[in-house]
């Protein structure tokens, strides 16, 4: 789990420009061991398509904002 986390948090830190930057700014330890548990991720691309709505979801606020 440590090192999945690590990975994790080293692909948001890298692609901070890309939508990561909450995870970057806003999760702790426990937020990176909680989502990876509680969504049954076991790799980084398993993280990546469970966070993707989240991503999609605040484009699509952004693109309405001012």
């Amino acid at each position: 789990m440590t090192q999945l986390v690590a990975d994790i948090k080293a692909f948001c830190l890298a692609n901070y420009e890309a939508g990561y930057d909450a995870v970057v700014e806003c999760w702790d330890a426990q937020d990176y061991v909680e989502f990876v548990e509680d969504w049954n991720i076991s790799s980084v691309k398993g993280f990546v398509e469970a966070y993707a709505p989240v991503i999609d979801n605040r484009r699509e606020i952004e693109s309405t904002a001012f």
